[in-house]
């Protein structure tokens, strides 16, 4: 598409992209950022420059080689990653809320793991071993950086993950497996004291209507 405002100078491409984040750590971190990032000379790190990358996006597009669909696609997440690296290095010590947590690599690597594996028998103990910190020690930091305790986010992320595979149509007994409960009993427990409602309420509630 060719857009003309009315001036004359230099022609500017530009390359638009848009993401569908269901993670729920997505999320977060979407919620702490600003509306707007500005990459500049100085954010570029080891490893081709920002520009370097919009460019060779640029040429995929000019040129829609076979596989250039793959391509994109993967280089949208590199840039993505690129713009919150830049931003998480502007980030003071003592600001940045939720991003401080992923700045520091023992509560980091914990969020990966239980985001990677929810439906494993994480306690504050296996998640400190994890991390190679003590138990007391790992916990008070992940409550002070992250702003509650280990287990009480991991509940949280738990149920964001069955509130995402009951809406994809999961099974009970698929929903309770994924996030790690022992039975359909205990989950739906879990899920009516997060949500307020049942897993079959939840679900019919948010069912899309007949076309």
């Amino acid at each position: 598409m060719q857009l003309e405002v009315g001036a004359r100078g230099a022609e500017t491409s530009f390359v638009t992209a848009c993401f569908v984040l269901d993670d729920p750590l997505a999320r977060q971190i979407l919620a702490v950022l600003p509306p707007v990032i500005r990459m500049t000379p100085e954010s570029e790190q080891e490893g081709p420059s920002f520009l370097e990358n919009i460019q060779f996006i640029t040429r995929e597009i000019e040129t829609d080689r076979p596989g250039s669909e793959i391509v994109l696609l993967r280089m949208a997440d590199v840039i993505f990653i690129q713009i919150l690296r830049a931003y998480l290095a502007r980030v003071p010590d003592e600001g940045g809320g939720f991003l401080r947590a992923l700045r520091d690599p023992s509560t980091a690597a914990a969020l990966g793991a239980m985001h990677h594996r929810p439906e494993a028998p994480w306690t504050v103990a296996s998640l400190a071993e994890e991390v190679g910190l003590s138990r007391s020690v790992f916990a008070a930091r992940f409550a002070q950086l992250v702003g509650e305790p280990p287990l009480g986010y991991l509940t949280h992320l738990r149920m964001q993950k069955a509130a995402i595979l009951l809406r994809e149509g999961a099974t009970l007994a698929k929903a309770s497996r994924l996030t790690g409960y022992a039975s359909e009993g205990s989950f739906r427990r879990a899920f009516r004291q997060w949500a307020g409602v049942t897993p079959g309420a939840w679900r019919r509630k948010r069912k899309p209507p007949p076309a």
